[in-house]
């Protein structure tokens, strides 16, 4: 179970994703553009997510 701090991070690093997908391709975006872009700590993302890819998957909603 997630609490509201993990959620709101979950969606600050969606939204950050969507934004730079809007200009950019999955495969040329970096996790440092999209922790700074969220204002969240790269160390945290690795927390949650094990890549790019990853949160990109999540952000589809794929059951894996």
């Amino acid at each position: 179970m997630q609490n509201n701090a993990t959620k709101r991070t979950i969606n600050l690093l969606a939204d950050s994703l969507k934004n730079l997908l809007n200009v950019k391709e999955i495969n040329k975006i970096t996790i440092n553009e999209i922790t700074k872009d969220s204002g969240v700590n790269r160390q945290t993302f690795y927390i949650l997510y094990i890549n790019r890819r990853f949160l990109y998957i999540c952000l589809l909603g794929v059951k894996i």
